[in-house]
């Protein structure tokens, strides 16, 4: 008969408290990181309250400036979205969102407004764009008034 080998199922206690001791080190080391990144990030967040101070001294408002950084975060999370899908239902997304008028540069009084914008400042589109929009809505809310 061939005799049954015992093996270990645990560890011996001074074996488990040194996994402990180990373990704890490691869970300080993590707490020091989070400390020394959140001096860091308060850091930043003092420069942005500067930045943002500076801005309202020139007559930019503080909700303007987060709202728009808010708005370009969603809207590279929207092309992020839309780039992880596939082919065909990719264009699909962007068909779907083109009629329900997402894209302005693409409606005809869109284009058009890009189209005029760009003639008096080439370079960049988004900044076309905006301006395009900005100025479509101003005179269409101008004719609204008139009415």
């Amino acid at each position: 008969m061939s005799r049954i080998l015992e093996a270990r199922n645990s560890a011996t206690p001074e074996e488990a408290s040194s996994y402990v001791d180990k373990y704890e080190e490691f869970e300080a080391e993590i707490e020091a990181i989070k400390i020394r990144n959140m001096n860091e990030v308060r850091a930043v967040k003092t420069k942005q309250k500067e930045l943002l101070d500076e801005a309202k001294g020139v007559g930019t408002a503080k909700g303007t400036i987060k709202a728009v950084v808010k708005a370009r975060k969603y809207e590279a999370k929207a092309k992020d979205i839309l780039a992880d899908l596939e082919g065909d239902e990719r264009d699909t997304a962007v068909a779907i969102r083109r009629a329900l008028g997402d894209d302005f540069s693409t409606l005809p009084l869109g284009a058009a407004a890009v189209e005029r914008r760009m003639k008096t400042s080439p370079g960049d589109n988004t900044a076309a764009i905006v301006e395009a929009a900005k100025e479509a809505w101003s005179d269409s809310e101008a004719l609204s008034a008139a009415e």
